[in-house]
């Protein structure tokens, strides 16, 4: 059997530590839940929106993933991910507005669907044997390690007595 080159593996490295970032922001307004509530006026069905928007999102987005990963690669739907991760979350950071925050939890959604379904196909694609059973088990790890690094984070960052401090989320 084949052994998984350098090169595969520090792709694949790289696709976890991404896949690990995108988790933390689906999980960022479960944890500012109170604030969110306090600064946008909104209330327990706009919250709960806010929360599963990236859920919808990815769910409805993860089955075109495979066949625009076959057309156009990993690293330019990759790359899309990241980007609609990074434009939703800044569109959240400056909005003031419960509509846009919405809006960009959905751009955050995209980012969900695709590297949740992106990771694990590469993977399976590049790696063999005991490594790619080593790197599955890394990703299927993501939810856990997301949840407990904006849980934690986000006593370290966040101020209860300051609404507009879910922004540092």
């Amino acid at each position: 059997m084949k052994s998984t080159n350098k090169k595969s593996i520090f792709e694949i490295i790289i696709a976890l530590f991404c896949v690990f970032c995108v988790s933390v922001c689906q999980f960022k307004v479960s944890a500012s839940t109170v604030l969110l509530m306090q600064s946008f006026d909104i209330g327990n069905t706009e919250v709960g929106l806010l929360t599963s928007a990236t859920s919808i999102a990815g769910l409805i987005l993860a089955i075109p993933v495979g066949a625009l990963i076959a057309k156009y690669g990993f690293k330019l739907i990759g790359i899309i991910a990241l980007s609609s991760c990074a434009i939703g979350s800044c569109i959240g950071f400056f909005t003031n507005t419960s509509e846009v925050l919405f809006f960009s939890r959905v751009l955050e959604g995209i980012a969900v669907g695709t590297m949740f379904t992106l990771v694990p196909s590469l993977i399976a694609m590049v790696s063999k044997g005991k490594i790619r059973t080593f790197f599955m088990s890394v990703f299927s790890c993501y939810v856990g390690v997301g949840q407990i690094i904006v849980f934690v984070t986000t006593n370290l960052i966040v101020d209860p007595s300051k609404p507009d401090s879910y922004k540092n989320l």
